[in-house]
């Protein structure tokens, strides 16, 4: 994988000075391009709701947009909807 830098603005966010690049793959027949590395909705549940909405945002700063939820998640869809509203 390539290391890339990324924009002042994200470096000075996290702390940090490179970023392993995002991979893409098409999902099935849908056309949609997803990142290669998701997050759950399980994890979300357990922390308080504003570090797991700022889990989800972290995760989309960083590319993926692959998110997994199921109704059975408890609250973790309430909390990935607050973290992509303003996206």
């Amino acid at each position: 994988m390539k290391v890339q830098r990324i924009p002042d603005e994200r470096a000075k966010k996290y702390n940090v000075k490179e970023v392993i690049e995002m991979h893409y793959r098409v999902l099935g027949k849908t056309g949609l391009k997803v990142s290669r590395v998701g997050i759950g909705g399980i994890p979300i549940q357990r922390p308080p709701e504003e570090e797991a909405v700022r889990v989800v945002q972290h995760a989309l700063d960083l590319g993926i947009n692959f998110i997994d939820t199921a109704r059975g998640y408890g609250n973790s869809e309430e909390r990935i909807g607050k973290a992509i509203a303003d996206r």
